[in-house]
């Protein structure tokens, strides 16, 4: 049995003789949400997306009528009103009366259904009923997901978070602020922060990035490839080339002969090559910690359009195939899915997501969900393959996220319930980012601030602010130490600037910025490695700031345990 998305298109003179609002309108008291009566008795709920679906000159009226009865149904008492029983059908004429101007669209229509308004309303939206459980568990309008979820992964379980250190602007609390940077300077030489490691290798990326970064196919629409096409000539899967990326230097196409500069970056290509070249860059950092496997299934925090999972994915891919026959094929894609799941989390809706392109073999799984509520034990495709460890992916997880994701991976680990649930982790890497969006409250590693470090909600609120200091950039000094106001008098220098008052050069703003972004990322470090049992983690670098200035990445393996 199949029905469509569609609309029933009625004459006025079918349609009003038989609209009879009192035989298809009830209230759902179990939801608290207006209902329809379906032929057959059954209580369906109304879906307001249908209007997506609406074109042609009738569309505006169908979406006017729509949307009051959306209106009228938010309330339990709306059609015992009078006048909302008049203003609805007004409504309906109208729309009828323009189905009727267009007989064609009229035509086309009237023989599929025989109930007019039953339809209109009952059939908004239909789907096939093999994939009716699936519509429920995305469509926005079903009752079950206007609950309130738990925050399970998150400090505040209640509701979200806040944050009881709000700071001032920076330039009101100079005298503050100084007093930190003197702490700052300490806590570096004592946690020892500006040790980092550099884990980009000198050998050369994956087949599949390295095809990539040679085709300028996959530059195109910020980095979304179509086929992945092989047009790499055998020399590339034997000489070694520089990782490095020079922003100053154009890119050179692969049709000029030259494959050498394949490793610079266009400058104003930002979310295309260089985006490929970052995936890269961690596909070898987990190749280099051995988590870069089939034995694993991978889930990915924050996942966007999932571009590392899909290059991630098209490099096992490329481990199952014979490089030879690969290379020779002019339009490779696997045909087949590799054996492991890729689980993505992503709390809005993305375009051009990269999963598209792997929905048909099926191991790509997208969760639409905050962080902050979601259980990996019960996700199904995890709970079925306990045999492979997990390792979690992050490609700019911005602030408190990661620390969600953090914790949501040791509670998938600990099941105080039943020890049976509880997965297995075998690695992580995190690329961080947005530290300035970094709470107090939520941060995983307060504890080991606070004890080790000294750190104080206050301090910790000034860290994250100054952390935007090593991203941001800074205009170059003005000219005029003593501007002219609008008067023509000449201003007095503003002796509560920080800058001024701490003899600050941009270059070591830009220092303290990176600075205090891994004195947050030491706190993260130590959650992993006490909480989540990775004595050997560590907070390096994946690639120079040319490429991104968020260029810090967390990891761990198990490898190491």
């Amino acid at each position: 049995m199949t029905s469509r998305h569609t609309v029933t298109f009625l004459s006025r003179e079918e349609a009003q003789p038989r609209l009879n609002l009192e035989d298809y309108y009830d209230i759902d008291r179990q939801y608290a949400k207006p209902g329809f009566k379906t032929p057959s008795g059954a209580l369906n709920w109304h879906c307001s997306c249908v209007s997506a679906y609406v074109t042609g000159p009738c569309g505006y009226f169908f979406r006017n009528f729509m949307k009051n009865i959306d209106r009228f149904l938010k309330n339990d008492d709306a059609f015992e009103s009078e006048e909302n029983r008049s203003l609805f059908r007004r409504i309906h004429y109208e729309l009828m009366g323009c189905l009727k101007a267009h007989p064609v669209y009229y035509k086309s229509f009237i023989d599929e259904y025989s109930s007019p308004l039953e339809n209109i309303m009952n059939d908004t939206v239909t789907v096939d009923v093999s994939k009716l459980d699936k519509h429920l568990s995305v469509c926005p309008n079903n009752p079950l997901f206007h609950e309130t979820p738990t925050r399970i992964n998150s400090a505040n379980h209640q509701g979200s978070a806040s944050s009881s250190s709000q700071l001032p602007p920076i330039n009101t609390i100079t005298q503050e602020v100084i007093l930190f940077l003197e702490k700052l300077r300490f806590l570096k030489e004592k946690l020892k922060l500006d040790e980092c490691e550099h884990l980009t290798t000198s050998r050369n990326f994956e087949r599949a990035i390295d095809i990539a970064l040679e085709n300028p196919r996959h530059w195109s629409v910020n980095g979304f490839p179509g086929r992945l096409v092989c047009t790499v000539k055998p020399s590339l899967t034997t000489e070694s080339t520089s990782p490095s990326i020079d922003a100053g230097q154009e890119a050179i196409p692969p049709s000029a002969g030259n494959r050498e500069g394949s490793r610079t970056s266009i400058p104003d290509s930002r979310g295309t090559k260089r985006h490929i070249y970052q995936n890269g860059c961690l596909v070898n950092i987990l190749r280099s910690q051995n988590i870069l496997s089939t034995d694993f299934n991978y889930v990915e925090f924050g996942a966007g359009r999932g571009g590392l999972s899909h290059w991630v994915n098209l490099c096992l891919a490329f481990d199952d195939a014979e490089l030879p026959d690969v290379l020779v094929n002019e339009h490779y894609w696997p045909n087949h899915p590799v054996d492991t799941n890729f689980i993505l989390v992503e709390q809005n809706s993305i375009r051009y997501k990269f999963d598209t392109r792997h929905r048909d073999v099926g191991n790509f799984i997208r969760l639409r969900m905050d962080i902050a509520h979601l259980d990996l034990k019960s996700v199904p495709a995890l709970s079925k393959t306990k045999h492979k460890p997990i390792v979690a992916l992050a490609k700019h997880l911005c602030g408190d996220a990661t620390d969600l994701a953090l914790r949501c991976l040791r509670n998938a680990s600990k099941s105080v319930d039943d020890e049976e649930r509880s997965l297995s982790i075998g690695g992580a890497l995190f690329a961080v980012c947005c530290h300035h969006q970094c709470s107090w409250e939520e941060t995983v590693g307060r504890m080991w601030l606070e004890n080790e470090a000294g750190l104080t909600a206050r301090e910790f609120a000034i860290a994250a602010r100054l952390s935007s200091w090593a991203t941001c950039g800074f205009k170059r000094c003005r000219q005029s130490t003593n501007p002219e106001d609008d008067d023509g008098h000449s201003k007095q220098p503003n002796t509560s600037d920080l800058y001024e008052l701490a003899g600050l050069t941009n270059e070591e703003r830009i220092s303290i910025g990176h600075t205090c972004k891994r004195l947050i990322n030491w706190g993260r470090l130590c959650f992993i490695k006490n909480e989540l049992k990775f004595p050997e983690a560590a907070m390096c670098t994946y690639t120079t700031v040319d490429v991104t200035p968020e260029n810090l990445v967390l990891v761990a393996s198990s490898s190491y345990r």
